[in-house]
């Protein structure tokens, strides 16, 4: 029926389609997931799945489009503060991870672990610093403009890279992409959500 053609219109692309985490980006239909986690040095401890209202961390929503094309959020734990900025370029997913204020003796690692969700089809490989999803509707890999580090407590059961919070930290899938690629598609998709916005008087 129109219902169900138009949810199925509706559920593709990148989005924040899995609700257990306010970091957890995933791609329709065939369900690949980037989930976004961190780890501090001074007690070794990790933010994982983070919600809005959970205690030890506080996080300050900002703009959201609906298809997922543009995503912004702060999140503060353990004294330090980072902005997450996401967007879409047609079927890729780009992200920017700043971290605003840190730790100074030994500074934060970003994870960004590859997972597929709802129990669909398909795997994820791991070579050296390269990820790769294999599913039968799409294959694509996680590139990033940093460094990936080693660190065995990580305590993650899926395969994974950690990057260094020394400055911003870009990841994109399907290819690499450059910061200043990265920071010119997240202003021209932030300012497209706010004209959308103006228009509909909101």
């Amino acid at each position: 029926n129109s219902g169900k053609k138009e949810i199925q219109t509706l559920a593709k692309g990148w989005n924040t389609w899995d609700t257990f985490s306010q970091l957890s980006y995933a791609f329709l239909p065939s369900g690949i997931d980037i989930n976004l986690a961190f780890k501090e040095y001074r007690n070794g401890s990790i933010l994982r799945n983070p919600q809005m209202y959970q205690t030890g961390q506080r996080m300050i929503l900002g703009a959201h489009s609906d298809d997922g094309s543009y995503t912004e959020l702060e999140v503060e734990w353990q004294g330090m503060i980072f902005r997450i900025q996401t967007a879409s370029d047609h079927d890729q997913f780009i992200a920017l991870v700043t971290p605003l204020k840190t730790d100074s003796l030994k500074p934060p690692v970003l994870i960004a672990e590859a997972g597929i969700l709802w129990q669909l089809p398909g795997t994820v490989s791991k070579s050296a610093d390269a990820i790769t999803w294999t599913t039968p509707s799409c294959t694509t890999s996680l590139f990033s403009t940093g460094y990936s580090v080693r660190d065995p407590y990580l305590n993650t059961a899926t395969a994974y890279n950690a990057y260094r919070l020394i400055n911003e930290i870009g990841l994109s899938t399907g290819r690499h992409y450059t910061i200043a690629e990265i920071k010119e598609i997240l202003k021209a998709k932030s300012e497209k959500l706010a004209r959308q916005k103006r228009d509909y008087g909101s």
